[in-house]
């Protein structure tokens, strides 16, 4: 055990020195077992942060441009499907004519509102895009679930 002891402590000063530069007593960089220096700078850290930051913009920007280009996609269909319903008017009896008139204006309204928050989502910052779109969802569902029920007796 007195053995253990002074060898332990030399071991551990020996230990501590490695990796100091003997003249000015500073670290040297650490190099990984693949020979590359794990040592980084402020600034490239800086720089990384920067380049992530600069990525996570762009993703945004990309995510929120396919999102519009699809919506306007889905409400240009929407607006067809409602179009092909009015055009076949004449062949309906006189009670779905009257149903698909009375739901009509309520699936125009909605499909208006929702024109609105499309906007709204087009011109909000890429950072509340997110925000905006989870109200948006919830709107075109609405739509999408009134249209089908309208459209059940007249497709």
């Amino acid at each position: 055990m007195r053995i253990f002891c002074p060898v332990f402590a030399v071991l551990c000063f020996a230990v501590a020195g490695c990796g100091r530069d003997s003249m000015t007593g500073t670290r040297e960089p650490v190099v990984a077992p693949t020979g590359r220096e794990t040592h980084v700078t402020d600034e490239e850290v800086r720089q990384k942060v920067g380049e992530a930051a600069d990525a996570a913009a762009k993703h945004a920007r990309q995510k929120k441009a396919e999102f519009v280009e699809a919506t306007e996609r889905e409400l240009n269909e929407l607006d067809a499907k409602m179009a092909r319903v009015d055009e076949r008017m004449g062949e309906m009896t006189a009670e779905a004519r009257q149903r698909w008139e009375e739901q009509r204006p309520a699936l125009r309204e909605k499909r208006e509102a929702l024109a609105k928050r499309l906007d709204e989502l087009k011109s909000a910052s890429n950072d509340a895009w997110e925000d905006v779109k989870g109200g948006f969802d919830a709107a075109w569902q609405d739509l999408s679930h009134a249209y089908d029920e309208a459209a059940k007796n007249f497709e």
